[in-house]
């Protein structure tokens, strides 16, 4: 007997229901905090939020709100009002691409405020911690860094179970099986068993790397990225540190497409050990969504560090910052596609095509 789900529809995937619940509750500590700082709690040594105006108040008080109620959005992706709302009929294309949007512009403002702040193109608004407050802060923040990841692993699994496509490669009930003399599209080494947006969406991820590491061998071959980059300042250590750093990120970057190939369900031969065993399919899993909840930390703990004046700014002109946006800001869309091509390689692999099941 399945356990019950409360107000979830029985057809939504308990991981899903899970998810999308959980939202609301990784909002939730930041708002607290701001309105502890807005209602004077001593969260904070000095700020001029602290105390804050009553118009001050009424916008904080209006941000947290607002906040939550978003969060709480992402519970109609498990529950029918996310099907029919008033009587009509949900759009499921237009939901899901309304959830992807708004994942990726929450990714995008996490970057961005790591950027400007790291920059200095902020002034700071006085704010000082002790120790123990910027714990409690960097604690009650932290949670946010989950809300994309989940709001993109629910969204896709409410796409797939609105538009009929509970398996990876199966037939869909209700719908002919595909002729047999119907020829696929090609998709160069892909399996035909993975969905093709999840093709895409891995072969996306190398490319959405790319540009940072490119941006940083300019920097070590002193291209002029940056306004002090002709000074030739940086030594053999650290020039090897960032040539690794790009290599290493591009080969991580290159294992999101073992979610979609053949290597990614067995190993390779010539791997020592593990050559010709199968992959466990909950391990590559739990590691591709360790990796995505890695990167949401640090551009969270890197937001919180430039925010904090913890790193130096970059000395560049306006176009030069140009350039280094664009580099990096594609960078926002790794975590979400990992996570996203994750989820269908763990449900093609379990065999788990009906959202039904428990």
């Amino acid at each position: 007997m399945l356990k019950p789900k409360t107000n979830a529809l029985p057809t939504a995937p308990r991981w899903a229901v899970l998810a999308a619940h959980a939202v609301p509750l990784a909002v939730l500590p930041a708002g607290l905090w701001r309105l502890a700082l807005g209602f004077g709690v001593p969260v904070v040594e000095t700020s001029p939020y602290l105390n804050a105006s009553p118009g001050t108040l009424s916008y904080m008080i209006a941000l947290t709100v607002f906040s939550e109620v978003l969060a709480f959005l992402t519970l109609g992706l498990v529950r029918q009002w996310g099907e029919v709302f008033r009587g009509r009929r949900v759009n499921p294309r237009l939901a899901t691409g309304a959830a992807l949007a708004g994942a990726a512009l929450l990714v995008a403002a996490v970057g961005w405020s790591a950027y400007a702040e790291y920059a200095g193109l902020g002034d700071g608004d006085g704010t000082v911690m002790t120790a123990a407050q910027q714990a409690l802060f960097f604690g009650c923040y932290l949670p946010l860094a989950a809300w994309p990841v989940l709001l993109a692993a629910v969204a896709i699994a409410y796409h797939r179970r609105r538009t009929g496509r509970p398996g990876e490669g199966a037939p869909t009930p209700g719908r002919p099986a595909p002729e047999a003399d119907a020829v696929p599209t090609p998709r160069p080494n892909a399996l035909p068993t993975a969905p093709r947006w999840a093709v895409l969406a891995a072969h996306a991820v190398p490319l959405a790397v790319l540009p940072s590491g490119l941006w940083r061998l300019a920097l070590v071959a002193g291209l002029p990225v940056t306004r002090d980059a002709g000074d030739a300042t940086m030594g053999l250590g650290e020039c090897v540190y960032v040539v690794s750093l790009s290599l290493v990120s591009e080969l991580l970057a290159f294992l999101t497409l073992g979610l979609v190939r053949a290597w990614g369900e067995v190993f390779p031969r010539w791997m020592p050990f593990l050559g010709g065993r199968r992959v466990n399919p909950t391990a590559a899993t739990a590691t591709a969504l360790a990796g995505v909840a890695g990167l949401c930390a640090i551009a969270g703990w890197g937001a919180y560090a430039a925010y904090a004046g913890l790193g130096p700014g970059i000395p560049a002109s306006p176009a030069q910052d140009a350039l280094l946006v664009a580099c990096y800001a594609p960078l926002l869309a790794w975590p979400p596609l990992l996570a996203a091509v994750a989820v269908a390689y763990h449900r093609r692999r379990t065999g788990r095509g009906q959202y039904g099941a428990g």
